[in-house]
């Protein structure tokens, strides 16, 4: 602890900084402390309740498990008629896989194996993949 009190002062020195103390919060995602056994969790909980507000998927049904691990999407899910076609250019699938790809990078490594699936037919998807993202 004197080694950090220690940094605090040179820092204050060298920059114009105040201490405030634990942190908290730090790029939109939530610092949670266990100390009993030193341990810190980082959380996203309002950047996710954003995009499912965003994507307009409140009515959404929830799982514990993003996608199960023998699930598979194939190209053959891909539009297959113009009326498919024309669907699926009004629905924001590459935005909302970025966006998960995102907090799961930052903070939900369990949805690495959803992402991984659903970013193959980015350049294509079709219904079932728009599905399956939902």
């Amino acid at each position: 602890m004197s080694r950090i009190i220690e940094l605090k002062k040179k820092l204050k020195f060298e920059f114009n900084m105040k201490d405030l103390g634990n942190a908290k919060l730090i790029l939109g995602m939530e610092i949670v402390r266990f100390r009993d056994d030193n341990r810190l969790c980082l959380k996203q909980p309002s950047y996710l309740n954003k995009l499912v507000n965003r994507f307009s998927m409140r009515n959404c049904k929830p799982t514990n498990t993003p996608l199960c691990a023998n699930f598979m999407l194939s190209a053959a899910l891909s539009p297959r008629s113009l009326e498919e076609s024309r669907y699926m250019e009004n629905v924001p699938y590459s935005s909302v896989v970025g966006s998960v790809m995102y907090a799961m990078i930052s903070t939900k490594p369990d949805f690495a194996q959803s992402i991984n699936v659903l970013s193959r037919y980015m350049a294509n998807p079709g219904k079932g993949h728009w599905n399956a993202m939902k």
